[in-house]
């Protein structure tokens, strides 16, 4: 039987576009870096057995050959891993490897196989497999070669299919065809002639002379040149000819007598990207008469409104008339502004308005009225009356607010695209470089630069600090130019660290520019300076808030003097439609923030006025509430809703928990709101963050100490320590918030401390002490009627019978508790009694059923972003799968468990983990490589107090003497336990996530 039958073509692999592997309908998982992606497509791209030398030269031209073979084997790994039963295509063939395509479903493969054959039919085939270019987000130095021929290959096939179809008279698909090849190739001449003759021969005469007027500007430009002679005289004979069979005579003759403009500023350097935005502006230009860029200042609306009046003015008759009113503060002088532009004189008899009617009532203009924003009144007035008298004028403005008249189109100008957050240093490198420089922010940073120093050049050691900069500076244009032109006397890693005086920071704008373009400050001021007061306060009084509100907490928080609570929608829409907040949807509610720039200056205002204080208050006392109230939600049917709603505020509640320790540190706002939150870090994974935010308010010593506010807070701390493995501290806060809590009174902070120190005593092994103290939340639970903590207790009880081998009394506890839960509906805590159920189900020997109750417990926890629940269910699944002899699978449910953990700091967690992925390399026959992660997850457990219980213990130790039996050498398997015990964590974890290969 061939191999292609045996895997029954369940491989998929697609290079062209995005690089794409399933099995079967499924993706493959996900790889460990780019490289693996690489490696595959290599593989592909070259068919036949390639040399492991040359592929790890190829891959890592940097490394020392050594230290290159060593990461392609690692990488080989991590295929082979993702592969599974595809796993034996990767076929070694000593020093070189071959990646076996028989019956693999592969789009390069089917595109070359149809090139070779080149008749008709195989070249359809050809250009409907190539979906996008080969490798796309690849920049690796040996992709270029690969990536060029095939879109050659590609841009010839669809020539010979179009003059195929224009030889048979079929002029729509020759035109079809020869877009294709310009949609990748637009400096392709020969293909632009073509197109437009093939648009001519279907009478499409416009669509012909658009094709030349693109191809001109996109060679003036990219190249800086102009149309080769044969493209333009095939453009004046289509010209002309259209010219001739213009039906319209008046027309014609309104068009042959016009008096032509062209009035547009000659910028000073290049305009950087905005190629998407260029297209979108043009298109929406043709299908309204009155088009508007709005957008924050120094986003780039007069630079762009500049080039779109280049690349239009030869689509209008009468050309193109810039207009700038920035210096301009009288209404009465907008209109003689526009006559001016236009060349017009004063008559006494009409008024300016009248003169520009009579001037462009025939005429086919493009009116281009720029920085408008502090005379929208006049502007829209003198819009609305010329759209009116003249039928073929269109008018494209600049304002940071719309004008607000019918028929106005509004197109907001984004901000330039900037990179996103590196996630470790390891990234810097040149793959970041070459992906990185294609972030437009990023690009107009070094070409400003460059024009300052003419040696600058981004380099691996200053990447992330010229994306850091163009983050921080929300991809505004001008913000950018004004950074960039500290490159004289800083380096960019200091730009970037003075960023938070940025308005300090950023001034020396070119003399020839609008003042308030010369510092960021002049900016920004304009805006502020065109603000009535009630729009003035609130936009102070917005920075108070961290990356961005809802109009409920708007009204809350901000309310009050100028400020009618009544008013701050409209106030709220007043500083959207101005260009000063942003508003976008996120799910089925409106969210509002300000730009980082925007709120460092509202800021700035708010502490000039002294009232910082006084909002910073209010803004902590709104989300105090707001946690109080979420925190009885986490444990109930709507949890998901609350968990998300916390999520979306997670940086106010960062920024009113900073507020409260630094300002407030009397009182107990802090410990309330951190007291509140400590399920929701606990759940979305924030342990690390909310125990040290806990610890904080808890060392405080001015707060009252014996209050039910500290007893929760050390409850949470409790939890938060637990989570991390810290079982001592975690003992020491569950016994304080006890004595607290029966000091007070306080029956459920009594009972929550019990079931806490219930489980610190069972983790660390204590059994007996741990039923003692789960019996008695138990009875304190029953008195008070919590049905929610009734079924806690019942599930640690069932813990507890559970690990010293009560297997009834065990499953009688859990089935009891997880009733309960489900007549409450408490989510958690069903997913939680699940996977007790089915961990209890595998260590009966029902497989069967305790992967299907546990399936069930990771879906629940997934759906509901439960990440630490999500690692234990995954540690448990793979426990299970491994014994149903799936080692490749449970392989990667522990893989994908201790990375959960290891970025959770959950110590216990990852010794689990650990544990799991030798007992795999132990069953693949691997015990030198078991043994060394056993030894590192023993050291750990030691370390942090987490003895395993004794029902795990028995399985455990079968699975090391198993192993010591298979090596049939106690001394090196020994020696690798020991070398595992010297290892850090960090070690052990990059051990483990190499898969063992001779």
């Amino acid at each position: 039987m061939s191999k292609a039958d045996v895997h029954a073509r369940t491989l998929k692999l697609r290079l062209f576009g995005t690089f794409q592997a399933c099995l079967g309908e499924k993706p493959l998982p996900p790889l460990r870096s780019r490289k693996g992606d690489w490696l595959l497509a290599l593989l592909v791209l070259r068919g036949s057995a390639v040399s492991r030398l040359w592929l790890a030269g190829t891959l890592w031209p940097e490394s020392e050959e050594s230290r290159a073979l060593l990461y392609l084997r690692r990488e080989l790994t991590y295929i082979r891993k993702a592969l599974g039963e595809e796993s034996d295509r990767i076929v070694s063939t000593g020093r070189s490897l071959h990646l076996d395509l028989a019956g693999v479903d592969c789009d390069v493969a089917q595109f070359d196989a149809a090139i070779v054959r080149a008749d008709e039919s195989s070249l359809d085939l050809a250009v409907s497999v190539y979906c996008g270019t080969l490798l796309e987000g690849c920049y690796e130095e040996w992709v270029t070669l690969e990536r060029s021929s095939r879109e050659q290959a590609y841009l010839n096939a669809l020539e010979r299919l179009a003059e195929s179809a224009a030889l048979r008279g079929d002029s729509s698909v020759a035109v079809s065809r020869l877009r294709a090849v310009v949609a990748v190739d637009p400096l392709r001449e020969s293909t632009q002639r073509a197109l437009m003759k093939a648009l001519a021969d279907i009478g499409d005469s416009a669509a012909a002379i658009q094709v030349y007027r693109d191809l001109r500007l996109c060679l003036r430009n990219t190249l800086n040149t102009e149309a080769d002679p044969e493209t333009t005289l095939a453009f004046h004979r289509i010209h002309d000819s259209a010219r001739r069979r213009t039906q319209s005579a008046s027309q014609a003759t309104r068009t042959s007598r016009e008096p032509r403009i062209t009035r547009i500023p000659v910028p000073l350097t290049p305009l950087i990207g905005r190629s998407q935005e260029m297209w979108e502006v043009r298109q929406r230009l043709r299908k309204s008469r009155l088009l508007t860029l709005t957008g924050t200042g120094g986003v780039g609306k007069t630079r762009l409104a500049i080039e779109i009046a280049e690349a239009m003015k030869d689509d209008f008759a009468g050309g193109a008339c810039f207009v700038e009113l920035a210096q301009f503060n009288d209404p009465a002088l907008v209109a003689r502004e526009v006559m001016e532009a236009l060349g017009l004189k004063s008559d006494a008899r009409r008024t300016p308005v009248e003169t520009l009617v009579d001037r462009l009532a025939s005429s086919d203009l493009l009116l281009v009225l720029d920085n408008c924003e502090h005379l929208v009144q006049p502007c829209a007035e003198l819009a609305g009356s010329l759209l009116a008298a003249c039928p073929h004028l269109r008018i494209l403005t600049t304002s940071r607010q719309p004008l607000g008249i019918a028929g106005e189109s509004v197109w907001p100008v984004p901000p330039l695209a900037v990179p996103p957050e590196a996630q470790s240093v390891v990234n810097r490198c040149k793959d970041l470089i070459a992906e990185y420089v294609e972030y437009e922010a990023v690009a107009l940073f070094v070409e400003r630069a460059q024009q300052i120093r003419s040696d600058f050049t981004l380099t691996v050691h200053n990447v992330e600090a010229v994306s850091q900069v163009c983050r921080r500076l929300d991809g505004i244009p001008l913000a950018i130019e004004l950074a960039a032109a500290r490159v004289r006397s800083l380096t960019v890693e200091d730009i970037d660290s003075r960023l938070d005086e940025r308005f300090q920071l950023l001034t020396g704008g070119s003399r020839t520019a609008l003042p308030r373009h010369q510092t960021l400050r002049s900016l920004v001021d304009w805006s502020y300076d065109l603000l009535t007061d009630p729009e003035r306060a609130l936009f102070c009084r917005l920075s108070a808030f961290a990356g961005g509100w809802t109009l409920e907490a708007a009204e809350k928080v901000c309310a009050g003097g100028p400020v009618d609570q009544r008013e701050v929608l409209d106030l709220l829409t007043s500083l959207t439609d101005k260009s000063l907040v942003a508003a976008e949807t996120v799910g089925p509610r409106v969210r509002y923030r300000l730009l980082e720039t925007m709120r460092q200056y509202a800021r700035d205002r708010m502490v000039a006025s002294g009232d910082v204080i006084r909002w910073r208050d209010r803004h902590l006392a709104f989300f105090v509430t707001l946690a109080e109230a979420a925190e009885p939600h986490l444990v109930a049917p709507d949890q998901q809703k609350w968990l998300d709603l916390l999520e979306k505020d997670h940086d106010n509640i960062r920024a009113a928990l900073q507020w409260s320790r630094e300002e407030r540190s009397a009182d107990e706002s802090g410990l309330r709101l951190s007291g509140a939150l400590w399920r929701f870090w606990v759940v979305r994974g924030y342990v690390g963050e909310g125990r040290a935010r806990l610890t904080g308010f808890l060392e405080n010593k001015s707060v009252q100490p014996r209050s039910t506010s500290r007893a929760k807070a050390l409850y949470g701390a409790g939890n938060l320590a637990s989570q991390q493995g810290d079982n001592a501290s975690a003992r020491v806060l569950f016994e304080e918030s006890l004595v607290i809590s029966r000091e007070i009174g306080e029956r459920h902070c009594i009972a929550m401390s019990l079931n806490g120190l219930g489980l610190v005593e069972s983790r660390m092994g204590n059994y007996v002490g741990a039923q003692g103290h789960y019996e008695d939340s138990l009875a304190m639970f029953r008195q008070i009627g919590d049905q929610r903590g009734i079924a806690l207790a019942l599930n640690n009880l069932g813990d507890i019978a559970s690990k010293q081998g009560d297997s009834a009394g065990a499953h009688s506890l859990y089935s009891e508790g997880l009733a309960i839960r489900r007549e409450i509906a408490d989510v958690w805590g069903i997913a939680n009694s699940l996977g007790n159920l089915g961990t209890l189900a595998f260590e009966n020997g029902d497989l069967s059923s305790g992967r299907e109750l546990l399936d069930e417990s990771l879906t629940i926890r997934r759906e509901i972003g439960d990440r630490g629940g999500i690692a234990w269910c995954l540690i448990d699944l793979g426990s299970v799968v491994s014994e149903q002899r799936d080692f490749a699978f449970a392989r990667r449910l522990f893989e994908e468990s201790m990375t959960i953990e290891r970025e959770l700091g959950e110590l216990p967690g990852v010794a689990e983990s650990l544990n799991g992925i030798a007992s795999v390399e132990a069953a693949a026959a691997n015990p030198l490589w078991a043994a060394k992660i056993w030894g590192a997850a023993e050291r750990l457990r030691e370390e942090i107090s987490a003895p395993m219980p004794p029902i795990e213990r028995l399985r455990y130790e079968a699975q090391v003497a198993t192993a010591r039996t298979v090596l049939r050498d106690n001394s090196a398997f020994d020696a690798a336990w020991q070398a595992g015990r010297a290892m850090t964590i960090e070690q052990a974890i990059e051990l483990a996530t190499l898969r063992y290969e001779e």
